[in-house]
């Protein structure tokens, strides 16, 4: 099996030295730019933040001017604005501190606190950060006063003036999410703001601003869940309507008339997990009518339209999860719909039509256990014990055809565990875990068949790939592994052609 030469990203670690999930890329460009990780080098459990080019080389303390305290500071995530110029992250400087977010500039190693002053750790916990898509703001969820009461700010990504975009909170009521719209103009807010016994969504400019409902005066309940749209134009949520049943609603972005989108409902059923299509013309779900079986559906995101996508389900069978191409095209849903506990995989086109199974015959006793489908909408790669008793990973075109199995032979006790479709829809990374041997290499293959190679170098014994990530323009690996020593996670880079 051919090897793809990889090298150590990460500086020289102490013994027990450990870089921490996550790491991530900044690249403006094919073989440009950095990786952004959190490491403890020197085994002291400080995890500071650092920065180091693609192409190796030093890496930058980004985090250093913090001065996190021996034994107690850490970097505990971070986040790279959509423009590349920024990473945002949650730091504490010791154990008797709350956690605090800052934004630092890459390669300017001086970070800004973003939040306002906290008191000691009294509780005080930033909930949920969020850089908005023209990475000039961020908005986050904290509770100041370390009490039960969250709230939502934004503050510039440089630092500044911060706005609270939530009402002012009456006894009891607190926030309880927000999301940004992909257009960067505003978030949606959901709290129980005005009833301390409902949560409600509402719109705000994500500079600060007035708030506007958006939830219905009809539904007479909770607030469960919600999303925008990617074209920002709309707002679906799902609401209970009664005790034990919900359903999906879609009101426009600035406010107006909720539309009910799912069918009629009768006793014991509800409706449930939902998604745009990434063209923000449908909306698909799934929803039971009658408390049997929750069933896929797809309808306009205007209201109308409405289809049932799934075949007939067999008694105890059930759809498990369902994903949109890409392009809007077409659903893939998996579920054990024509035996029992026989997870099989299915597509669909969104508006509704002819299922195509997509799997190959699974043996008696097997099942698939997960699936993705390619960025360009072209294949699905999907996971299983389908013809032996292991693990494998098999892609198959989005609208059915032949299967093709990407991995190599498996030996006793092997078995496929992560995977992942490059960008550009070329190829697939995907490791293999030895249960025998105890350890975890890492492998590319084109997506539609042929050799694997190995990324990861030769592992020191006991040595694992513990997860890997595709860098955005398909060009590289980056894996972390204790590979060199085994006591030392370190992170590594493999080129792909």
């Amino acid at each position: 099996m051919n090897f793809v030469h990889a090298f150590k990203l990460t500086p020289p670690f102490a013994e027990f030295g450990s870089t921490a999930w996550p790491y991530d890329f900044a690249m403006p460009a094919k073989g440009q730019g950095s990786v952004i990780y959190v490491a403890d080098p020197g085994a002291l459990n400080v995890f500071d933040l650092y920065q180091v080019s693609v192409n190796g080389g030093p890496s930058i303390n980004l985090s250093q001017s913090l001065n996190l305290v021996f034994q107690a500071g850490r970097v505990t995530g971070f986040q790279v604005s959509p423009d590349l110029q920024h990473v945002v992250f949650k730091a504490a400087l010791a154990d008797s501190l709350p956690s605090e977010l800052y934004s630092v500039e890459l390669n300017n190693p001086q970070p800004v606190k973003l939040n306002q002053p906290f008191e000691q750790n009294n509780g005080v916990s930033i909930e949920r950060y969020l850089i908005s898509q023209d990475s000039k703001r961020v908005v986050y969820m904290v509770n100041p006063q370390g009490d039960l009461n969250m709230e939502i700010f934004s503050v510039p990504i440089e630092g500044g003036q911060i706005e609270t975009l939530n009402p002012p909170l009456i006894p009891g009521s607190a926030s309880y999410w927000f999301d940004i719209a992909p257009n960067s103009q505003y978030a949606v807010i959901q709290g129980n703001y005005e009833n301390f016994g409902m949560r409600e969504i509402f719109r705000v400019p994500v500079e600060g601003g007035a708030q506007t409902k958006l939830n219905s005066l009809q539904v007479a309940g909770d607030v469960i869940a919600f999303e925008i749209s990617p074209n920002s134009q709309r707002v679906v949520y799902l609401a209970v309507v009664s005790p034990w049943q919900h359903e999906i609603f879609s009101v426009p972005a600035g406010g107006g008339v909720s539309t009910k989108l799912n069918g009629p409902i009768g006793p014991g059923g509800t409706a449930g997990e939902f998604q745009i299509t990434p063209n923000s013309s449908r909306v698909v779900f799934l929803a039971d009518d009658d408390s049997i079986n929750l069933e896929l559906y797809s309808a306009s995101i205007s209201g109308g339209g409405l289809v049932k996508l799934n075949k007939p389900i067999v008694m105890n069978g059930a759809i498990g999860n369902f994903k949109i191409s890409p392009n809007s095209s077409r659903v893939v849903y998996i579920g054990d719909v024509e035996v029992d506990k026989k997870n099989e995989i299915f597509s669909v086109p969104i508006a509704g039509g002819a299922v195509t199974k997509l799997n190959k015959v699974v043996m008696n006793g097997g099942t698939v256990f997960n699936f993705s489908i390619s960025p360009n909408s072209s294949r699905v790669l999907y996971s299983g014990r389908v013809d032996v008793n292991a693990t494998e990973i098999f892609t198959v075109p989005l609208t059915g055809g032949a299967s093709v199995k990407l991995n190599f032979p498996l030996q006793d006790q092997q078995d496929v565990l992560q995977n992942e479709i490059s960008p550009d829809s070329t190829k697939v990374v995907y490791s293999v875990d030895d249960w025998l041997e105890k350890t975890r290499e890492t492998f590319y293959v084109p997506i539609t068949g042929g050799a694997s190679q190995r990324i990861n170098g030769t592992m020191v014994e006991g040595g694992a790939v513990t997860e890997f990530k595709v860098s955005p323009f398909s060009d590289r690996v980056v894996y972390r592994a204790n590979e060199v020593f085994e006591d030392r996670l370190e992170l590594f880079e493999g080129r792909l052609p």
